[in-house]
């Protein structure tokens, strides 16, 4: 490229950086000053919904708290309440035996009967509803829900959820059971309206009455499975029901609450839940536990706005969300209510699992289900209060106002967070209105910088081309053009200076071409005297001059000098070592034939060797095969043996029972004897009654009317007299039997008690004999341990050695390979010396 297109596009390239850098420079410094401003609005903002939230959601769950404390301490209701049914609880089952409006009163006593129907409920109506609220996860199987279950919860459970004519989710609309009159059928009829308004008017989810005693709760206003069951020992003890009554009793302090964390509440589906908890007194004595099942649409309407985010100064993607110490949400996300789609697709592409996501989608919430770990979340947790640049749990960027939430033992993390594109859309249209400004005035500055350019480079180049167009026509020749500048300036110094340069440039040339003539004689005459040399004729010496190739000739004349000594020293060396080489090749040959022998002796030792080391090696296999035959046979002996000790033991415990049973017959042999006794006498009394009845009737029949009364009397003595004696018979008739029952078995009972005797003793014998065998088999397995210990310390000898046999022969073949190569290296050293004998020979020293 020519110098006037450089200095147009360099002075073009100037106007331009320095446009750019200005542009550049006025966008960072307003967009800084835009982006600071409106970060610190935006930052001021959610800190200021982050505090709002956190000052509602304390404030309601304080209400929550100072209510159930209030209730419990001042509304003798409650209290009440629990006093009646816990009376009523306990004989709810056995009034149900007495009830007689009760169409099958044994069938209802049946707990097996209840247990059927609550198998069924469970699986057909409960279960059904747990698989659609929860994929992936099955029903805790009915038999660990019932396994400590008593008579009261299964007959409560059956006639207030199984038997209750309302569906499922709305067993609270049952007030009285139909044609069944019990205290608790009362007392539930006279409180659940009473409680069933107070936990509407205040949205809880559920109210408990708990007995403290047993643990029972006594009663539910929704009738979950939890009803009825003890908090004690039953299964719901360690669900977040069970702790709240645990904790109201482990502190036992009067007009306190508690508050449990947030958790699935199985009978509530595995829905999440938490429970405040405080206890019951009656006159200063603790009686029970009153609690309500907190209302968690409660808390995330506050934490969603009631869906109004915009409205409260939100934006379009603004949020506020709880989340728990276990990286879990306690509200809902925006995302699932503005966009599901949207939320769904990027929760599978953040590496939710599926099922998760279908369990958000049956729910219809992301309470316990969406896990936030963003490090805001982590720092709130920790206990930390701040606002950051972060990533929200579908990893997009967001500023976030974050704060820990702790009450009642309950930690939570708050965040208020809004999308960052959203946040700074208002730089983004600033920038882009400043950089189209900038792009305009730009372009303007850089059309008037490209045509300055364009005068300021003609002006520049005019003289630069007359130089040019100088100097080349005295390099076609013309060596007496010279430039012959007028001006004083830098250009005209410049051709002053040229000018200057061509008249010593034609000068050097002269001398060039005299100095050239004389070397070339010189390098003339020292070629001859070369070619002389390369045939052979060290003697040759080359001519010095004054010239430049004076030193040169002189050098060479030296080396010539100095080669023609070495090739003599050469020579003789050469000779000697062509001596030396032929006498070690015939070394060589000689070592190397003893080594091959060597190496077949080698050979057949290792042959050997492994055939005795395998012999060996088979020995040890046999003796150790045989040590693990008679360990097996010490074993199978001692569990023979511990078999007849066992029996032996059996056999007299099943002797002393006979001798017991025995003793006890005989007893019973002389009970039968004394029953006969009795009847004996009952006999005696029932004739002697039968015949003062017919003297009787007799009396009576001789006084006429006045006797007839108390001849029918009479008439029935006797009758009772004769009946009396009929059951005397029969009676007389089966002691007698039990007597010779009595004798025949006492007798079988003596023959197995000989039998059990002669077997015990056989079986000592046995015994006796199993541990002789056992003594030998012990013997004879030390014996075979021995010889597979010797054995094997044989083997291992063996291959000791024929492991350094093997070492010894490759020892051996890398000797003779070695031999071999040197052997190939020799023959080579004595075809050089000669080589190098006949080149030397050639030169004349």
């Amino acid at each position: 490229m020519k110098m006037k297109p450089k200095i147009m596009l360099g002075s073009t390239a100037i106007a331009v950086i320095a446009v750019l850098i200005t542009t550049i420079g006025i966008t960072l410094i307003v967009n800084n000053l835009v982006t600071t401003s409106l970060q610190n609005e935006v930052k001021n903002r959610l800190i200021l919904q982050r505090d709002m939230q956190k000052d509602r959601l304390e404030n309601y769950l304080t209400r929550i708290n100072e209510e159930v404390q209030e209730s419990a301490a001042l509304n003798p209701t409650f209290s009440k309440a629990l006093i009646d049914f816990t009376q009523a609880f306990t004989k709810f089952s056995s009034q149900l035996q007495r009830d007689k409006n009760e169409k099958d009163a044994n069938t209802d006593n049946n707990n097996e009967f209840y247990k059927q129907n609550l198998e069924k409920y469970y699986y057909q109506q409960f279960a059904e509803e747990f698989l659609k609220k929860n994929v992936g996860k099955k029903p805790i199987p009915i038999e660990e829900l019932l396994a400590k279950t008593d008579q009261h919860t299964l007959a409560l459970q059956y006639h207030y959820i199984v038997n209750n004519p309302h569906p499922i989710n709305t067993k609270d609309a049952l007030i009285t059971l139909n044609n069944i009159t019990t205290n608790y059928s009362y007392t539930h009829k006279k409180y659940h309206p009473l409680l069933k308004a107070y936990k509407e008017k205040w949205k809880f989810q559920n109210i408990f009455l708990v007995d403290a005693k047993t643990g029972y709760v006594v009663y539910s206003t929704e009738k979950e499975l939890a009803y009825a069951t003890s908090l004690r020992t039953g299964y719901y003890a360690k669900s977040g029901l069970g702790e709240a009554f645990k904790r109201a009793l482990a502190d036992n302090k009067q007009g306190k609450t508690y508050t449990t964390k947030i958790q699935p509440y199985y009978p509530s589906y595995n829905d999440f839940a938490s429970f405040v908890s405080t206890p019951l007194y009656v006159n200063g004595v603790l009686k029970g536990v009153f609690i309500i099942q907190m209302p968690l649409d409660n808390i995330n309407n506050i934490m969603t706005f009631n869906q109004q985010w915009e409205k409260y100064g939100l934006g379009k993607s603004g949020e506020t969300y709880l989340v728990a110490d276990d990286t879990s949400m306690r509200s809902n996300t925006r995302a699932l209510s503005d966009d599901p789609q949207a939320y769904f697709a990027a929760l599978k592409k953040s590496g939710v699992d599926q099922n998760t996501i279908s369990s958000i989608k049956k729910k219809q919430s992301s309470i316990g289900l969406q896990h936030v770990k963003s490090i805001v979340s982590q720092s709130a947790l920790k206990g930390k209060t701040g606002f950051d640049h972060s990533v929200n749990y579908l990893d997009i960027p967001v500023l976030s106002a974050y704060a820990p939430f702790n009450i009642q033992g309950v930690k939570w993390a708050i965040l208020a967070e809004t999308n960052t594109e959203e946040a700074f859309q208002v730089v983004t249209d600033i920038k882009q209105k400043i950089i189209k400004a900038a792009f305009l005035i730009g372009t303007v500055l850089i059309f008037f910088s490209a045509l300055i350019s364009f005068l300021f480079a003609n002006k520049l180049v005019a003289p630069i081309t007359k130089f040019r167009n100088i100097i080349q026509r005295f390099h076609a020749g013309e060596d007496t053009l010279r430039i012959n500048a007028t001006n004083n300036d830098e250009l005209g110094q410049l051709a002053t200076t040229i000018d200057q340069l061509l008249d010593e440039h034609i000068q050097t040339l002269h001398s060039i071409t005299r100095e050239n003539d004389a070397l070339n004689e010189s390098i003339i005459e020292m070629l001859y005297v070369s070619s002389a040399q390369s045939k052979g004729d060290l003697t040759a010496r080359m001519i010095v001059n004054d010239d430049v190739t004076g030193t040169l000739a002189d050098s060479l004349n030296l080396v010539m000098q100095q080669t023609g000594k070495t090739l003599n020293q050469v020579k003789a060396t050469a000779n000697e070592v062509d001596t030396a080489a032929k006498t070690v090749q015939q070394q060589s040959t000689t070592v190397l034939k003893a080594a091959k022998k060597e190496l077949v002796i080698m050979t057949k030792t290792i042959q050997e060797l492994n055939l005795s080391s395998e012999a060996l090696q088979q020995i040890a296999q046999l003796a150790q095969q045989c040590n693990l035959s008679a360990n097996e046979n010490i074993i199978t002996t001692n569990n023979a043996q511990k078999s007849v000790l066992a029996s032996v033991k059996d056999m007299s415990a099943i002797k002393e029972e006979m001798s017991e049973t025995e003793k006890r017959i005989k007893r019973l042999s002389e009970r039968s004897q004394e029953i006969a006794g009795v009847t004996t006498i009952i006999q005696g009394i029932a004739e002697r009654t039968h015949v003062l009845a017919l003297n009787a009737s007799m009396h009576a029949t001789a006084a006429g009317d006045a006797g007839r009364g108390f001849a029918s009397v009479a008439t029935e003595i006797q009758r009772l007299a004769e009946n009396a004696s009929e059951a005397t018979h029969k009676i007389d008739t089966l002691v007698k039997n039990i007597q010779m029952d009595t004798i025949d078995t006492i007798k079988t009972m003596n023959t197995a008690i000989t039998q059990v005797a002669e077997g015990n003793k056989t079986a000592e014998h046995a015994s006796s004999q199993m541990l002789k065998t056992h003594e030998k088999s012990h013997e004879l397995a030390e014996r075979v341990q021995a010889i597979a210990t010797h054995s094997i310390n044989q083997a291992e000898v063996s291959a000791e050695l024929q492991q350094q046999a093997l070492q010894i022969q490759q020892s051996n073949n890398e000797t003779t390979q070695q031999l071999e190569q040197q052997q190939i290296q020799t023959n080579k050293l004595v075809t050089f010396a000669q080589n190098l004998l006949q080149s030397i020979s050639k030169f004349k020293t």
